[in-house]
């Protein structure tokens, strides 16, 4: 009699662990997150050119932004110390002579936004679709419109 109480809650305990199998992982998302705005990139022909620079972008409404501009950089491969698994690689950075920046635009559009890089009296325009990025992936929050421009050779170019 004993052999037959045991049945039904060993069943029980089967048919849960065949349920449990099936449920999702819970997804882990970080607390990282990406700021609205457009990334700047001024080639190392381009550098000697930029004088207190600033960045127009004209979506609804046309809004004049200050450019902040850092030397950009470059890794390095420096190797690795073996082949093996718990081998360690690494790499350095390096100036590259460009310049880098970004400026967050918190009313970037997902429609077309035109943008100009004024420098002196220099004016250097594009117009280009932001795109959304996703710093956790597609399944985390924290995204946000950005928009990527190169300036080289005296022309303003969307990087996608």
């Amino acid at each position: 009699m004993g052999r037959f109480r045991a049945a039904p809650v060993s069943t029980a305990v089967v048919l849960c662990t065949a349920c449990a199998g099936g449920a999702a992982e819970p997804l882990a998302c970080t607390e990282i997150g990406a700021e609205p705005g457009v990334s700047i990139t001024i080639s190392e022909t381009m550098t000697a050119a930029m004088e207190d620079p600033v960045l127009e972008v004209c979506a609804a409404e046309c809004r004049t932004y200050p450019v902040d501009l850092f030397p950009g950089t470059e890794a390095v491969d420096l190797g690795c110390d073996s082949t093996e698994p718990e081998g360690s690689c690494s790499a350095s950075m390096r100036p590259d002579g460009t310049l880098v920046g970004f400026v967050r635009v918190d009313e970037l559009t997902a429609g077309e936004v035109g943008v100009t890089l004024i420098s002196g009296d220099q004016h250097y325009r594009s117009t280009g679709t932001p795109q959304l990025v996703y710093p956790n992936g597609r399944n985390c929050p924290g995204e946000a419109l950005q928009l990527s421009v190169t300036l080289d050779d005296g022309r303003l170019a969307i990087r996608s």
